[in-house]
């Protein structure tokens, strides 16, 4: 089992160390955009009637759409708040992949070891994961879920997801 600061660490390391070239700073909707007749949120742009003949999230004049927002990434303000939404709360979607991490040793000594990183340094966070490689895979299991999924509004997955 994992100390409440290895625990802690989880949450934050990915955001801190730039796992998956993670989230320099957008907060902003996904998708959308495009021509009127669509918002991010499927709606009728600005000036649009209800009677648009856009599809939601874009609409006729754009490719937008996106991805759907979660609880998660609606009710929490920034990549930090919306990864422990992620993994505490009834609405997260990475509450198992946090878990297995969580439980894991490997998974701490992991965390651990790209604690001791400076941003930027990839040999260092490469040495990490071959060190422990069962941790670094649970981890990025983890990181993965939170950032292409649960926030990936809030977590820039736009720029980090394929």
């Amino acid at each position: 089992m994992m100390s409440a600061r290895s625990i802690f660490a989880v949450a934050c390391s990915f955001l801190a160390l730039n796992v998956f070239a993670c989230a320099k700073g957008s907060t902003g909707g996904v998708g959308g955009g495009g021509g009127e007749g669509g918002d991010d949120w499927g709606g009728p742009g600005p000036g649009s009637s209800s009677s648009s003949s856009g599809s939601g999230g874009g609409g006729s004049g754009g490719s937008g759409g996106g991805v759907a927002m979660t609880t998660c990434d609606m009710t929490t303000a920034d990549c930090s708040t919306c990864s422990e939404c992620s993994r505490n709360t009834a609405d997260g979607l990475c509450t198992s992949e946090f878990a297995a991490c969580a439980d894991s040793l490997d998974c701490g000594d992991f965390v651990t070891c790209i604690d001791g990183c400076t941003d930027g340094d990839t040999a260092c966070y490469t040495n990490c994961e071959s060190a422990y490689p069962t941790g670094a895979d649970l981890f990025n299991q983890y990181a993965s879920c939170v950032i292409c999924n649960d926030c990936y509004v809030r977590c820039d997955g736009a720029n980090s997801c394929s």
